[in-house]
């Protein structure tokens, strides 16, 4: 029997070719119920005139409305909350009560369960970059959702978790936004801490450019309508990032789907996904390889909880922890080379040190063990405090490390003892700056990350005027502002990582202790 559980934690690459705009209903425009008819309407006034948009449901088990309306960039995501204050709503709660979702009224959005919901997005459209409602919804679903975050779970611009949901509340894969279909899913909302509204997607990107698999991501603009009755300008939420959540997958993470039959070598040697953060409520996590605070991610605890494949898992780390901290922890055999894929921890390290990640190698931080091969890290997540964010422990790029409570990128911690032990090694290190210098002739170069930058920017240009109306955290005329400051730091940073280091390597030799080390090169 293959277990459950492939979903990971929360949750860029390519964008739509426009912003999105997410409209969660209590009702009105919802799903048809049994014959019911809702409809929902809402102007809008903005920088670039006034925005009406209009909603109706006719009718059918579940059926799918229609939506009207004009203007307004980038694509459109609408959220239509299916419980209570509409004739269609109370047969979407009765299918609720059935499903086991705990029947929640429309109102406040939860931090649990997940609340039902009906989803309809637009896109923009091919000619023009700009969504309409007049076209119709290019999704449209029936879902669940709940707010999210650990810090952050209680700011007024909630982030949301989002499952994608069949007629029985089971998980329906759909495409959204032209990502790999999923039914796991995360509509991000950036708020105080990252004012130039891209922080996440930008690191998401370059990841993916460098080679590392990380969340693909697409900018939205968002409504949600918790109470029913007519569609609001006080629905809307802002500029949000609709993401991936990081979880197994061909398309994702792509290790072995694990059996509970899978209980000898080398079937049982994975495939595995872990990540030091903070457990969830009633998770025990793992204590294993020295590491404090491992939390199973796939298979899910509930799964793999006392099972083979548990007690195989905390061996293998506890192993790797033996050969790493060993006398000879360098040699090839006897050391942590074979549990260790030295490239992928070397590319998560320089994701996380580049934008001064606060939170970087002890909270939300992944790896994952594929059949027969060693430990790889990764993918990246969660970097809304990185690259001199509001939170101001990231503030100078002229220093290694953050300051406070901040992650220790190259000496000991002992939230994550591996990583200074690797580093004692000098071929490990050596290998760390031949990376970054080869990263910083392409995707790390600081005209490829300003030229990222700017392409969001020019993405969410006109949207960021209404988030920043609706949250007023700085004036809307300053959000240009907020992108040179996030260039700027970028720049600084990368510059400053460059004089750290007198040589670097163009090339590497397929034996690591045989190199050819040439005079570091300048930056872009």
């Amino acid at each position: 029997m293959a277990w459950g559980g492939d979903g990971g934690g929360g949750g860029g690459v390519e964008l739509a070719a426009g912003v999105g705009v997410t409209k969660a209903e209590g009702g009105g425009g919802g799903s048809g119920g049994n014959g019911g008819t809702s409809t929902a309407s809402a102007t809008a006034n903005s920088t670039d005139g006034n925005v009406t948009a209009s909603a109706s449901a006719t009718g059918g088990n579940g059926g799918a409305g229609s939506f009207n309306a004009a203007g307004g960039q980038g694509a459109t995501v609408s959220l239509n909350n299916a419980v209570g204050g509409s004739t269609t709503a109370n047969v979407t709660l009765t299918e609720t009560t059935v499903g086991g979702n705990g029947g929640n009224s429309a109102g406040a959005v939860p931090a649990d369960p997940l609340q039902p919901a009906y989803m309809a997005l637009f896109e923009p459209a091919a000619e023009g970059g700009r969504t309409s409602f007049a076209a119709g919804p290019h999704l449209q679903t029936r879902m669940g959702f709940k707010r999210r975050g650990s810090s952050t779970i209680n700011d007024p611009k909630s982030s949301y978790t989002v499952e994608t949901w069949d007629e029985r509340n089971d998980d329906k894969d759909v495409p959204v936004l032209g990502m790999p279909p999923g039914s796991d899913w995360v509509l991000y909302g950036a708020y105080s801490f990252d004012l130039a509204l891209m922080r996440n997607a930008l690191i998401y990107e370059l990841s993916n450019q460098v080679g590392r698999y990380a969340v693909r991501t697409r900018f939205c603009e968002v409504f949600v309508n918790r109470v029913g009755g007519s569609l609001a300008y006080g629905d809307y939420m802002g500029v949000y990032s609709f993401m991936e959540r990081i979880k197994r997958g061909k398309e994702r993470v792509n290790v072995e789907r694990l059996t509970a039959g899978d209980t000898a070598v080398p079937a049982i040697t994975g495939g595995y996904m872990l990540k030091v953060d903070r457990r969830d409520p009633g998770d025990a996590g793992l204590s294993a390889g020295g590491q404090p605070s491992l939390c199973y991610v796939y298979p899910d605890e509930q799964y793999i909880r006392g099972t083979p494949q548990a007690a195989w898992i905390k061996n293998y780390l506890d192993s790797f922890a033996a050969a790493l901290n060993g006398a000879n922890f360098r040699d090839p055999v006897l050391g942590y080379a074979p549990y260790v894929d030295q490239a992928s921890w070397i590319d998560h390290h320089i994701l996380n040190v580049l934008p001064m990640n606060v939170d970087a190698l002890r909270l939300s931080t992944y790896f994952y063990k594929a059949r027969g091969k060693p430990i790889e890290y990764g993918p990246i997540w969660d970097f809304d405090r990185s690259m001199g964010s509001t939170d101001s422990r990231d503030d100078n790029p002229y220093a290694w490390n953050g300051t406070g409570d901040s992650s220790i990128y190259f000496t000991y911690d002992a939230r994550y003892p591996w990583w200074s032990r690797l580093f004692a090694d000098d071929d490990f290190m050596q290998l760390w700056k031949d990376r970054w210098f080869r990263f910083r002739q392409g995707p790390l170069s600081t005209a490829n990350m300003h030229a990222v930058i700017d392409r969001f920017h020019a993405v969410i240009e006109e949207a960021a005027t209404r988030n920043f109306t609706r949250w007023p955290l700085i004036r809307p005329n300053q959000f240009l502002a907020q992108i040179n400051v996030l260039k700027t730091w970028l720049a600084q940073r990368a510059g400053w990582i460059d004089s750290q280091f007198l040589t670097c390597l163009l090339y590497t030799s397929p034996s690591p202790r045989d190199r050819t080390r040439y005079r570091m090169p300048s930056s872009a």
